[in-house]
């Protein structure tokens, strides 16, 4: 990904100084951050179009991933940071439940791995765990996620806990 960015500014600065360059990053992300507090998820084209007429020289593709990473933004600063399971999470979590290891494939729970790898959350996790399981309620799904990332936190603390007593 890096090097993909890079890439493109080295194109860029053909024909533009970094100041323009830095200034036009940080226009888009003024852009995709108003739109991430603006605007729901159901957000359309047309309605950011309608109520940004200074969007006019964009195209609907260009738009779209606005939406698209204002969506992103949205979702990230809304779940608390203690609702994302790591890697390690998702293999312990397999590891216990094992109707959840048994249904879906093995490419499947890879998939799940990934996600969580890339920040995922609790309820996205739940969710394509659902699915891969297809039994059992979403709703259980969420609760034994929750449930195993509080004693993982109560673990944590205990660990971490600084006792005086005995001094």
């Amino acid at each position: 990904m890096y090097k993909e960015i890079e890439r493109c500014i080295g194109e860029l600065r053909v024909n533009h100084t970094d100041k323009e360059i830095a200034g036009a990053f940080s226009e888009y992300f003024q852009i995709v951050k108003s739109v991430s507090y603006d605007y729901t998820d159901a957000a359309t084209v047309a309605e950011l179009r309608a109520d940004h007429p200074e969007l006019s020289f964009m195209d609907d593709d260009e738009i779209e991933e606005i939406l698209e990473q204002a969506k992103v933004m949205r979702h990230k600063r809304e779940a608390p940071e203690e609702e994302y399971l790591t890697v390690e999470d998702m293999q312990e979590l397999f590891r216990c439940n094992e109707d959840w290891g048994k249904a879906g494939s093995e490419q499947q729970h890879k998939w799940i791995q990934i996600a969580a790898a890339h920040s995922t959350t609790v309820e996205e996790l739940a969710g394509m765990i659902w699915i891969c399981t297809e039994h059992g309620s979403i709703d259980d799904i969420e609760s034994t996620m929750r449930e195993y990332l509080k004693e993982k936190r109560e673990k944590e603390r205990g660990s971490t806990d600084w006792s005086t007593e005995g001094l």
